[in-house]
């Protein structure tokens, strides 16, 4: 231990004498060199110093109106859990690339190259594709998801759902406590380490206690009353358990910006008894409370990280149901008026809540805001006991992350760290293991023109699927490997269950469940595409094998009666039993494929997300033909959604097609409609019983963008018109005007449904 301090000791001599901001790229230099100098060091305690010259460097100045203080810009070199498209220690190269091209001083040029020389080789990015064996590097050929392939992996550790609830009981002083504790029975560097991290925090709440006093003496005497305010509670919480509402909500956003975690768990559970203990001692107003609330939103919207941004209100397993439900309503009031992509605000529903959180919600939602995104605890509690293979407790931790993926807060982790496009994997299938241009880089799994039955055409489908499930889940488990054995991830593993007992870091064991999740896409539009093949060459034989096979490489050109007929098949999304019904094997097989790979990799689950950003997008664009009617670079379909404007008989029947497909062998999928004003001005309790009905049948999630065609249309034309238009991308909202062009194309296919069908 004492070795240790020392060590960091040095570190901060070093760090406090210099101003990084004024010598040319200092941050990254001394970064690196301290990386260097400790890299023959436990992992934690190069972790720890690095850190030291981490924060508070990289921390912003206060802004200007806000109750809460913290912000982080990252440099092109660092420490993160997820960095653009690392973990751990990355290295953005191409910044540094561009950086070395523009730098006109030939000594500050060759200082970058020793930069991009070292971390080429060092960033985990680099370690994780170098330990991918030789067959994982053939079918992960690519990280370009602009490329042929079926599958890709992601580079990143996400999905931080710390105990934020811990560390605003405990403090800094009670988590310093239960680390020392440990520390005595064991000679464990990570021990010393982690207390460390608690003292750069304390430094950080200094950093911004010292901005507080500089800015009074320039701002108004109303504005330096508030940061004096700041500034004590900062000073406070260096030594004490926050007591207060502000102090409670400065600690855990603090926390959040050292961590970089970008999802903010159960806030109305964690804040909300300190807003209720504030107001019953007359200490707190509620405009007080509201403009504390909207601080934090707007610090969140400011990161834009368009994906993340989460926070949770609901569920029916809170420890005070009234205070927590009387902060969720501030919290939508709050999103109300700031009307930003973020946070994510989602919303735990379940039978028996609270009526006036659920008119809240429907209130939010019709204004527009595209929130809350609601879940449906009733449903997802087992299903998530049933994936996770957990107990019903844990299973009520369930959190959905980012674009929805499920993990269990604080417990478990489950980064989404795979892509696979379920309609390439199709094209690879009838084309025997090549794409429709000829070139092979799939399985051969035979000539469809041989089978005799849609059954061995889809047996053939799903070995083509494994192929490439198989290969993923492997790097998932690599990924996982390369982060336990270079970072400790210092503040995750302080405030994730069992790490602190176990004496070991979050990816290094210290984690109860690590798990793994694949993104799903195309999934509807394959099993569309299933459908018309079973129903068009093997029941009516309208076709051949080989005519739709030539017909789909050419892209339906000369073949428009053929394209008609294939979109007129029965599609999912009409409460027909046919669609609906490949949707549900398809999916049913998929989890299985999935699932089971986690015993063979060795984490405690894997399981898929039918999820969606824009990748649907971004994929449909290198996507050949596929026999459900779509032609070649259009959009995939949009998670558990049809495809835009195949479904034609209400919204009953979508919401009842919606429900088929169960949620207890994933990891979360995610359901889209678009609703018209007047569902909610001439229909609202209609519209109230449709959404509690869905979820009684078994709904699992809904989101729901409030606009109508004619608006989306009209935007396209006269953006300057629609600023304030907000849609429903897939897990993630944006400003329609400022979406791509073919992003604002998908969501205009998409029906709306007005309010009467």
């Amino acid at each position: 231990m004492k070795h240790l301090a020392q060590k960091l000791n040095n570190v901060q001599n070093t760090n406090a004498g210099m101003d990084i901001k004024m010598v040319k790229y200092k941050f990254e230099k001394l970064f690196t060199k301290t990386f260097q100098e400790h890299q023959k060091d436990p992992v934690p305690i190069r972790e720890a110093a690095c850190l030291r010259v981490q924060f508070p460097a990289i921390l912003e100045p206060i802004p200007e109106d806000l109750y809460i203080v913290g912000g982080a810009k990252y440099h092109p070199i660092g420490f993160s859990p997820k960095d653009a498209e690392d973990f751990g220690y990355y290295c953005r190269t191409k910044e540094l690339e561009q950086l070395r091209k523009e730098e006109t001083d030939p000594e500050e040029r060759k200082e970058l190259e020793l930069l991009l020389e070292f971390w080429r080789e060092n960033q985990s990015r680099y370690k994780t594709r170098k330990a991918y064996p030789k067959e994982v590097k053939k079918r992960l050929a690519s990280d370009d998801l602009n490329d042929i392939y079926p599958a890709y992996p992601l580079y990143r550790m996400t999905g931080c759902i710390i105990d934020y609830d811990k560390l605003l009981q405990l403090g800094i002083p009670g988590i310093k406590k239960e680390i020392s504790e440990y520390a005595k029975q064991e000679n464990n560097p990570l021990y010393g380490a982690m207390l460390e991290a608690l003292e750069i925090l304390k430094d950080s709440l200094q950093f911004y206690a010292d901005q507080c006093e500089e800015k009074k003496a320039y701002v108004s005497k109303e504005r330096a009353s508030q940061l004096q305010e700041m500034r004590e509670n900062l000073i406070f919480l260096k030594n004490n358990a926050p007591e207060t509402f502000h102090q409670a909500a400065q600690l855990a956003w603090l926390y959040s910006i050292l961590a970089h975690t970008l999802d903010y768990g159960r806030m109305d559970v964690y804040l909300g008894d300190f807003l209720e203990r504030d107001q019953k001692k007359g200490i707190l107003s509620e405009e007080k409370a509201f403009q504390i609330i909207q601080s934090i939103w707007r610090l969140i919207a400011d990161k834009k990280t368009v994906v993340h941004g989460r926070v949770m209100l609901g569920g029916r397993d809170r420890r005070n149901p009234k205070a927590a439900d009387h902060f969720a309503i501030l919290a939508m009031e709050a999103s109300k008026a700031q009307r930003r992509m973020e946070p994510q605000l989602s919303l735990r529903c379940y039978r028996g809540m609270s009526e006036e959180v659920l008119k809240k919600a429907m209130e939010t939602i019709a204004d527009g805001t595209t929130f809350p995104i609601l879940y449906n605890d009733d449903c997802n509690i087992p299903n998530v006991q049933k994936a996770f293979s957990v107990s019903e407790e844990e299973a009520q931790e369930y959190y959905p992350y980012g674009c929805g993926e499920y993990v269990l807060g604080h417990r478990s982790f489950g980064s989404a760290n795979g892509v696979i496009n379920l309609a390439r994997i199709l094209e690879l299938t009838l084309y025997n293991g090549c794409t429709a241009s000829g070139k092979r880089i799939g399985l051969p799994t035979g000539e469809p023109e041989k089978f005799h039955s849609f059954d061995e055409l889809y047996a053939a489908y799903l070995k083509q699927l494994e192929y490439y499930i198989q290969p993923l889940a492997i790097q998932e488990k690599i990924e996982y490997e390369i982060a336990g054995s270079t970072g400790s991830f210092l503040y995750l593993s302080m405030l994730y269950d069992d790490c602190i007992k176990r004496g070991k870091s979050i990816f290094d064991g210290g984690i109860r469940y690590l798990g793994g999740t694949l993104e799903t896409y195309g999934n509807i539009t394959t099993s569309d595409s299933l459908t018309a093949i079973n129903e068009m060459v093997y029941q009516k034989k309208q076709l051949s094998m080989k005519q739709l096979k030539e017909i789909l490489k050419q892209n339906y050109q000369g073949n428009e009666a053929v394209r008609r007929t294939l979109i007129q098949v029965v599609k999912y999304g009409n409460d027909n039993k046919k669609a609906d019904n490949m949707a549900v094997r398809l999916h049913q097989d998929l989890g299985r494929l999935v699932s089971e790979q986690a015993d063979k990799v060795g984490l405690t689950s894997y399981l898929p997300v039918l999820i969606n950003n824009d990748h649907n997008v971004i994929l449909g664009r290198t996507t050949g033909a596929t026999p459900d009617g779509r032609v070649a670079g259009s959009p995939l379909t949009n998670a558990n959604s049809p495809s835009g404007g195949s479904d034609k008989n209400g919204i009953t029947a979508l919401l009842n097609s919606m429900t088929r497909l169960n949620g207890d062998n994933n990891a979360g999928m995610v359901q889209n409609i678009r609703l018209g004003k007047g569902m909610f001005l001439e229909y609202l309790d209609k519209t109230e019983i449709l959404i509690k009905t869905y979820f009684q049948k078994g709904g699992t999630q809904l989101m729901i963008t409030v606009a109508s065609t004619k608006d989306l249309k009209d935007a396209m034309v006269h953006p300057e018109l629609y600023s304030n238009l907000f849609v429903r991308v897939g897990g993630y909202s944006g400003r329609f005007i400022s979406l791509p062009r073919d992003v604002q194309l998908d969501i205009l296919r998409r029906t709306t449904y007005e309010g009467e069908e």
